[in-house]
């Protein structure tokens, strides 16, 4: 229970606030090119969920080098991006509302249009 706190006038009273954040993680591979992808969503982000994730999709798609600290020419960023504007000013209620809101968005992505949201010139 938080109660208030009594300090002099002109006094910010400080106190800790520990955040609680529930997450939903969404993985994701996608070909440019072709428009090809792959996603899987997971509870939490570690190494045996990691390592579940590309043993999964790397029985379809071929990995390529991408240099390290480069997001921006990572083409899932883009797709990352538009899910993120098309979840703008949503609120969640709970973690099962948000995962209600991701599950039908992942399979209607096309590869049309996976190739329009990830081309390079």
């Amino acid at each position: 229970m938080q109660r208030r706190k009594l300090t002099g006038f002109g006094v910010k009273p400080l106190f800790e606030v520990q955040w609680q954040f529930l997450y939903r993680w969404l993985y994701g591979v996608v070909e440019p090119i072709s428009g090809q992808h792959f996603m899987s969503e997971f509870s939490h982000l570690d190494s045996l969920c990691f390592e579940e994730f590309l043993q999964t999709f790397s029985q379809d798609i071929i990995l390529l080098f991408q240099p390290p600290y480069c997001p921006e020419i990572n083409p899932i960023e883009r797709v990352w991006q538009e899910f993120k504007r098309w979840l703008q000013w949503q609120h969640f209620d709970s973690i099962a509302e948000l995962q209600q809101a991701i599950s039908p968005w992942v399979p209607r992505l096309t590869p049309r249009q996976m190739r329009s949201l990830t081309p390079w010139d």
